[in-house]
């Protein structure tokens, strides 16, 4: 059972459309390409505030142009503060494992939060207006997630 999850994302790397990624799972790292054709940030800010408010079951997929990550979080099971996730990568289970829902959605802010401020304004190939983040701070701060 995994202990700890992380995701690192490197804009600085970005070139050619492409970005470096990777989940840290109990410091194990699996990368993952974001692509510009098919940005990831908005569907993993969603993910993020569905986790915050247990909008759950909640999915996504990270594409990778022809192949990549289906993200799936299901209520936990233990108890109504955890979820399960579930990541299969290209047919590979990379995580199956149940966390606190508010530490992953707030280290998926935060990652989010810097994705934003590097790739700034909606001219921005990667689409994620800074204006996304600060809306989600703000449903955050007015304690309205659960």
């Amino acid at each position: 059972m995994a202990t700890t999850f992380s995701l690192e994302i490197d804009p600085i790397s970005a070139r050619n459309g492409w970005m470096d990624c990777w989940l840290v799972v109990d410091e194990q790292r699996q990368h993952l390409a974001a692509t510009s054709v098919f940005p990831p940030f908005r569907d993993l800010l969603q993910f993020a505030h569905a986790l915050a408010f247990n909008q759950l079951p909640h999915e996504f997929y990270w594409e990778e142009e022809g192949h990549g990550a289906k993200f799936l979080a299901l209520p936990g099971v233990s108890n109504r503060t955890n979820f399960r996730l579930q990541i299969n990568h290209d047919g590979k289970v990379i995580v199956d494992a149940e966390f606190d829902r508010q530490q992953i959605a707030h280290g998926l802010l935060e990652v989010l939060r810097k994705v934003a401020l590097d790739c700034p304004g909606e001219e921005s190939e990667w689409e994620l207006p800074y204006l996304l983040v600060e809306e989600f701070e703000e449903d955050m701060a007015r304690g309205q997630a659960t």
